[in-house]
């Protein structure tokens, strides 16, 4: 089944990531953005105007202007105190965030009405809780502007809508295939011939958003190093961390493994966040999420509904831990049965390498001396019989002590505790020489 999955894909034709950007471009959605939007990207573009006259604009539109006072109150209510004005709290939260956030709520509005395969509830649920996390992660690393974090959370997966829209059969059929534990980024490139991550970073370019937003969308997934605070990929590193930390998710996502472990402990060490202050964070970050959940006027489901959501995550992640954990007994299981293996393929060696020394000594004697007696047999051929000389008594008792001398080395080798010994020329074997002599005296 997989393999004609996969000549079916390949024999039809496939899709260019040109393609890709241009089916968004030629969205009709995307040309015709709300008027608000378009006034609002003109003047956050426009190094000339003032953020009185950004004010003004979000002022038309009451929704938008009722989200940017909420919004601006959740930076820092200690810094600034209560915010009642739109010309505030667009000042505190400066142009590029009133355009990220302004375009997350445009994309909310145009992209919901869409069921083709991401649940768009669970999709912003997953998108706030983020904005969440990368706000109080800039606030832990001392970022100093916490409200493009929040808004490089809220606006991360976009790219996602607008794949879906264009491409819904290849969507589906990527995220039927991570739930069977495949790449996410392997299967869009395998499939759409780009990623969630370049699409979203492509529509912030096209409508003139500022590069660290794009930048950083296009970064959230790479690989991370243990550097300390380079200034391009903080807030790059900020989006991982809260991306990885997350609890919830609009498509199937496997158990955080031990490499993924390792990755947030390299992006706290590189944001100077100390493991004690992180400890008891996702924690807040989802409480901050039941408190907030009305928080941008997007539908992410009732308190309740996130308690479920909560729960449901939280039997999911017991399930998978506890198959971790069976996996990982049996792999120790396998691993201890293996070294038992290799232990006795190894002991095998040292008793094969002690027969063939002394066994191959003791044939060689045992040859020599019966050599002898026949030489002593066939020059006393024909004659009248005279009782054995002294050199056939001498090799008969050399026969005897060889004899002697294999069985117990045969006895030896059936003890449980033997000493090895290496020789000169790097083979190990038993060391059972002294307790031969003692034996043969």
């Amino acid at each position: 089944m997989e393999n004609h999955l996969n000549k079916l894909v390949n024999n039809r034709m496939m899709i260019t990531e040109e393609q890709v950007f241009e089916s968004i471009r030629n969205d009709p959605r995307i040309k015709s953005i709300p008027q608000v939007l378009s006034q609002i990207i003109r003047v956050a573009s426009d190094e000339k105007s003032s953020i009185h006259d950004l004010a003004g604009v979000v002022f038309q539109d009451p929704v938008l202007t009722s989200i940017m006072l909420k919004l601006s109150n959740s930076v820092d209510k200690a810094l600034y105190g209560k915010i009642s004005t739109i010309g505030a709290a667009v000042n505190i939260l400066g142009k590029d965030s009133v355009l990220a956030a302004v375009l997350a709520i445009s994309l909310y509005r145009l992209y919901q009405k869409d069921k083709y395969v991401i649940d768009k509830v669970h999709f912003w649920r997953h998108s706030i809780e983020t904005a969440i996390s990368c706000r109080e992660i800039a606030r832990l690393c001392r970022y100093k502007a916490v409200e493009e974090a929040f808004c490089i959370g809220l606006i991360h997966d976009i790219g996602f809508l607008l794949l879906e829209a264009h491409y819904p059969g290849e969507i589906k059929k990527i995220f039927e295939k991570i739930e069977k534990g495949n790449d996410l980024l392997l299967l869009e490139q395998k499939y759409l011939n780009t990623t969630h991550i370049r699409v979203g970073s492509y529509l912030l370019k096209y409508w003139n958003l500022p590069s660290f937003f794009s930048d950083a969308i296009a970064q959230h997934h790479e690989d991370v190093t243990e550097e300390k605070n380079i200034p391009e990929s903080r807030l790059s590193r900020i989006l991982m961390l809260a991306n990885l930390i997350s609890t919830f998710h609009f498509y199937p996502v496997p158990v955080l493994t031990e490499m993924d472990l390792r990755k947030i402990s390299m992006i706290c060490n590189s944001l100077n966040i100390s493991q004690d202050k992180f400890k008891d964070f996702q924690v807040h970050i989802v409480e901050t999420l039941l408190k907030e959940s009305s928080f941008l006027d997007i539908k992410i489901g009732s308190s309740t509904e996130l308690l479920e959501a909560l729960n449901s995550v939280l039997l999911k992640k017991y399930i998978q831990l506890e198959k971790l954990l069976r996996d990982f007994d049996e792999r120790q299981e396998q691993i201890a049965k293996q070294k038992m293996v290799e232990q006795k393929v190894e002991w095998l060696k040292i008793i094969t390498n002690t027969l063939f020394h002394y066994i191959n000594n003791t044939t060689a004697q045992i040859l020599s001396e019966s050599e002898k007696i026949n030489h002593i047999l066939q020059e006393k051929k024909g004659e009248d019989f005279i009782p054995p000389n002294k050199a056939v008594f001498d090799s008969t008792e050399i026969i005897k002590n060889s004899v002697q001398r294999i069985s117990i080395i045969l006895d030896s080798i059936k003890q449980s505790e033997l000493k090895t010994k290496k020789y000169s020329n790097g083979i190990e074997m038993l060391d059972i020489e002294e307790k031969i002599k003692s034996q043969l005296e």
